[in-house]
């Protein structure tokens, strides 16, 4: 049986920005990040209206080397309370999520 990432949420972050992209329990799909900063900067999802807390994942982005994470039909990355995503100088971020 084949299954398909189903979106309902589509959400773009820029560089060196927090977007509060939840604020209710839901499901991560997708991580796209990118980075034209000189030096390798970070993408960090946090369970949380702010960005700090409980961390989901954190990853680290070199320079013009795009991050691709799809995570498993059944293994996605849960979050409870909510989602917010902070990105490093020159990284932008493209977070597929379910909710």
């Amino acid at each position: 049986m084949t299954r398909a990432i189903h979106s309902t949420y589509t959400n773009y972050i820029g560089a060196a920005s927090i977007g509060y992209l939840h604020t209710a329990p839901g499901l991560v799909r997708a991580i796209i990040a990118t980075c034209d900063s000189t030096t390798p900067a970070g993408c960090a999802l946090y369970d949380n209206t702010a960005a700090s807390g409980n961390v989901l994942i954190n990853v680290q982005v070199s320079t013009y080397s795009p991050v691709i994470i799809i995570l498993p039909y059944d293994t996605p990355l849960r979050f409870l309370t909510a989602l917010t995503v902070s990105t490093g100088t020159g990284v932008r971020a493209f977070i597929v999520t379910e909710a």
